[in-house]
């Protein structure tokens, strides 16, 4: 994702925009991003905001279909829970459940 960096005595030196990419990437991996999408878009190599931001907004619409499957599973454990039912032959709600 980054320019092979020059090295000084065997350690790597980046320079200011070298940084500010590492602190993009960071910030992008710690959003959920996947990080060879960026890579593979070139988006912090060229720091194309536009590009980054529909990455952004399609991650974003992930999580939230996620966040609706969780949401959907966990009312149906929270059905289950509730059932008092003691035998699954005589449950109304799993006969009636689609």
């Amino acid at each position: 994702m980054l320019p092979k960096p020059e090295r000084r005595s065997g350690q790597r030196r980046f320079d200011t925009a070298d940084l500010l990419r590492l602190k993009l990437i960071k910030a992008a991996r710690d959003a959920g991003m996947p990080l060879a999408a960026l890579k593979d878009a070139g988006a912090v190599a060229r720091f194309d905001a536009q590009d980054l931001r529909t990455r952004m907004a399609h991650r974003r619409a992930d999580i939230e279909r996620q966040i609706e499957q969780l949401q959907s599973q966990r009312r149906l454990i929270d059905e289950g829970l509730a059932c008092a039912c003691t035998s699954l032959d005589t449950c109304e709600r799993l006969a009636n459940s689609g």
